[in-house]
């Protein structure tokens, strides 16, 4: 069996049960099959192992966990080249994620496209949805007040502002001023007190002058907010803003961009520090990282404790401690 380097200039070596592997660093890797005696074809082991990595993109240092089966049919010849790739794939979402996984996500599917939150607030087969980046022109009250009294809608809010100044926000073309964005903060922290809400923001677009810079920060330091994402300014070829005169030097736009971070800081701690005591349901995720296991609350609070595996997609009621916070 031959393989190639699965990247530039690195040496790939592969142990199994029936493998004897040869590697030469910066070239390819010979295998040789124990049982069969003989060499396989080149071309058809390199395509046989991208199929792998494709499948895993641990492999192939990682295990049979996420196989589905696929490491057997490959071994056995089932899966050899990309017309019987393509007969796998279609037959595992066909005969099996369709009655399983996917089942969940057509009924979650059929329900929103017919507009029916309140079928999706009683679909056994999901536990918690969340609400993907959502503008503040779009974010009804509405949708904030269904949130609000949801059993499977968590209290999380994704929200865009991109700039605390108006100015910069008309420069943008943005769709909404502060003032709505503000409004928006508000009916969330009225109805639903414990919600994070995450934010977007953009430091040193064309025309943010340094006194528009100072607005915004000032109006993001007074939001009741979670945490900000902050993205520094970035030139795209062919759009109008290139038109924009005054351009923000490149130290001047990290140094806001580590300004806007800091206020994040402190906002993302005071909410965790906020809701300690409480007890809170836990999702937690499979992946075992340093010993820990994580997940996150219904208000995307992040949690880490010590790894078990009976926790793994489990919704738990965790008391929140300072020293349970995850990163």
């Amino acid at each position: 069996m031959i393989l190639t380097d699965g990247f530039p200039q690195r040496s790939t070596t592969i142990i199994t049960e029936n493998i004897k592997d040869i590697t030469v660093p910066g070239q390819n890797v010979l295998r040789h099959h124990k049982k069969r005696g003989t060499d396989m074809d080149r071309e058809q082991e390199i395509r046989r192992f991208f199929l792998l990595q494709v499948n895993d993109a641990l492999f192939p240092i990682g295990g049979y966990s996420h196989s589905q089966g696929l490491e057997t049919y490959i071994q056995q010849g089932s899966v050899c080249d990309e017309k019987t790739a393509a007969e796998y794939i279609h037959k595992k979402l066909r005969f099996a994620l369709a009655y399983t996984d996917l089942l969940a996500v057509r009924l979650a599917w059929e329900l929103a496209d017919q507009n029916d939150a309140d079928g999706l607030d009683e679909l056994e087969e999901i536990q918690r949805f969340r609400i993907s980046s959502i503008e503040p022109n779009l974010l009804t009250d509405d949708i904030i007040r269904f949130v609000a009294s949801s059993r499977r809608f968590m209290p999380h809010f994704h929200v865009p502002l991109q700039s605390g100044s108006n100015e910069v926000l008309h420069l943008m073309r943005r769709r909404y001023e502060r003032e709505l964005f503000a409004e928006k903060v508000q009916e969330i922290k009225t109805l639903i007190p414990d919600a994070f809400i995450g934010v977007d923001v953009i430091a040193g677009m064309r025309g943010e002058t340094p006194e528009a810079f100072e607005d915004a920060r000032q109006f993001i330091a007074g939001l009741d907010v979670s945490q900000l994402h902050v993205f520094p300014y970035s030139e795209r070829s062919g759009t109008k803003a290139l038109d924009i005169p005054y351009i923000v030097p490149q130290a001047e736009k990290h140094r806001r961009v580590n300004v806007l971070l800091d206020i994040s800081e402190q906002k993302l701690h005071d909410f965790y520090t906020a809701h300690v005591g409480q007890t809170r349901p836990v999702l937690f995720e499979e992946s075992d990282i340093a010993g820990s296991i994580g997940g996150f609350t219904d208000n995307y609070i992040r949690v880490e404790v010590p790894y078990d595996p009976s926790l793994a997609n489990r919704i738990v009621p965790v008391e929140l401690k300072t020293d349970i916070f995850g990163s």
